[in-house]
């Protein structure tokens, strides 16, 4: 069967947990192909430094994921400098060096440790 290829070029993206890791990595290869993207995450990222640093073609959005009104203000964004969103890519994420299930346990990750990581 075979494939249909489009490349990236034109297209506007917003990618979560954009300001580092793979989030950061994807906004890269996206930018340095011809697309256009919105950095969104934490107010305290350095996603205003990296937008700079990736051009005319990169905007920052902060935000907190878990807010609706956070993402819609981020969607604006989008809207407003590149006109549309054609893309979208969730990277955001939280760092909790916990096995998600204990076997041995029998339990879960326990929920309340992943309160309070988002603000």
């Amino acid at each position: 069967m075979a494939a249909v290829s489009r490349g990236v070029k034109g297209l506007v993206a917003v990618i979560t947990g954009g300001a580092s890791g793979l989030g950061l990595a994807t906004a890269e290869r996206l930018v340095g192909q011809g697309a256009s993207a919105v950095l969104l995450d934490t107010p305290r990222s350095d996603g205003e430094a990296q937008a700079r640093r990736l051009g005319k073609r990169c905007a920052f959005a902060p935000a907190d994921v878990t807010s609706e009104g956070d993402v819609r203000a981020a969607l604006a964004l989008a809207q407003e400098k590149f006109g549309r969103v054609d893309v979208a890519v969730n990277c955001a994420g939280i760092a909790v060096a916990f096995q998600t299930y204990s076997l041995k346990r029998s339990q879960a990750h326990p929920l309340e440790d992943f309160h309070g990581l988002s603000t």
